[in-house]
């Protein structure tokens, strides 16, 4: 196991020990002595999902307010560093183009009065976003999840728990799940008017 070096925020310098058996002792003088790994920025893993996870966060922290606080923070990061790599400009631009459209983000006008062409506008999340953000929920599925729990609480059936499966399946499992209809139809073809009801309020209508 080792330590980092000296306390963050309050040391500059510090030792580090490494504590290893015997065994891996010759693993550990290749592992040092051998030729640094190359570090690169992970944000732009999965088309893009990282970076937008880090949009949020700045915006939701208040650490950035506007979107020139936005570009000249991530001018700042590791993926600018690397610059070879993405325009990220053109990344950021469109993350939080995405972000808006999906109703996490809003851009409100102009911060200069009487500037109409200035492109400087006031960030600030949505309760859709704080609401995704402490529950971890995928953004691209958010919006549908609080559509689907509306439509859950105004057509709420006490009487029966079977729309209860209907709001706690995930999303990413629909595409997986390869129902036999006949199995289906026999199941639904059992319900009584209660579950039938609840059924068709969520989307399931009964076939006559």
């Amino acid at each position: 196991m080792t330590g980092r070096a000296g306390r963050a925020g309050i040391d500059s310098s510090g030792e580090s020990i490494l504590i290893t058996i015997s065994t891996d002792r010759g693993k550990v003088q290749e592992m040092i002595s051998g030729p640094n790994e190359m570090c690169y920025s992970s944000v732009m893993y999965d088309e893009g999902k990282g970076i937008r996870s880090l949009i949020r966060s700045v915006i939701g922290l208040q650490v950035t307010k506007t979107t020139t606080d936005m570009f000249e923070f991530m001018r700042k990061t590791l993926l600018s560093t690397q610059g070879n790599t993405c325009d990220v400009t053109m990344v950021t631009k469109d993350s939080l183009q995405k972000l808006t459209e999906l109703g996490l983000v809003v851009q409100k006008g102009s911060m200069s009065e009487g500037d109409e062409s200035c492109d400087d506008f006031h960030l600030e999340v949505t309760p859709l976003e704080r609401a995704t953000f402490k529950v971890s929920v995928d953004i691209y599925n958010a919006s549908q999840l609080d559509n689907d729990l509306r439509k859950g609480e105004e057509s709420l059936v006490l009487a029966t728990y079977k729309h209860f499966l209907f709001l706690v399946t995930p999303y990413d499992m629909v595409d997986m799940v390869k129902p036999s209809w006949i199995i289906y139809f026999q199941q639904l073809s059992a319900l009584d008017s209660i579950e039938l009801k609840a059924a068709s309020l969520i989307g399931v209508p009964e076939i006559t």
